[in-house]
């Protein structure tokens, strides 16, 4: 099954000459479903960056550390997901 002239046909539609509508049905439907889970996923993705930021808002400035008997203040890092906001 080499690479000829005839492999490179383009194939008929499923149904050939009278496709069943029920087919187009259900990939509008499919595509609709798909539109809808990446809307909901892309506003879920939002929400949490959202409350993430606000509990890294919540955090204190600097800190007491005590470390070998000496306190000193010291700047606590943000984490990574949230040095670019």
């Amino acid at each position: 099954m080499g690479l000829n002239k005839k492999n490179l046909h383009c194939r008929r539609p499923l149904g050939d000459p009278n496709p069943a509508v029920a087919n187009l049905a259900l990939a509008v439907v499919l595509l609709i479903v798909i539109g809808i889970q990446a809307f909901f996923n892309a506003w879920q993705d939002y929400s949490t960056g959202r409350v993430m930021a606000s509990i890294f808002g919540m955090l204190p400035t600097d800190i007491l550390v005590t470390r070998e008997g000496n306190t000193f203040k010291s700047v606590p890092d943000a984490p990574p997901q949230l040095r670019h906001r």
